[in-house]
């Protein structure tokens, strides 16, 4: 996002009062000041269940993740023993 330098700064400022007059100056200032809080405020209340369901679908990933590791152990060790029985039916 581009920088605003002293000479856009000024501009702004004149474009201000030539708009706004210098008697109505501080009470738009004031007013986009409230704006801005406002718009603030809302964003932080729009974060905060956004983030809170990111938590649980990161949980739900770690829980998901384990379950399929201990899927692929089972699987294994489950394959190993059919091995290991099929060998010993063989050798008899």
């Amino acid at each position: 996002m581009p920088s605003l330098n002293l000479p856009e700064l000024l501009v702004i400022g004149f474009l201000a009062i030539v708009f706004f007059g210098q008697k109505k100056l501080p009470e738009a200032a004031r007013s986009m000041g409230l704006a801005f809080k406002s718009f603030k405020q809302e964003i932080s209340e729009a974060v905060t269940p956004v983030e809170a369901v990111k938590d649980d679908v990161n949980s739900m990933s770690t829980d998901i993740s384990k379950s399929v590791t201990k899927l692929q152990e089972d699987v294994a060790k489950s394959t190993s023993q059919i091995e290991e029985s099929m060998k010993l039916a063989t050798s008899k």
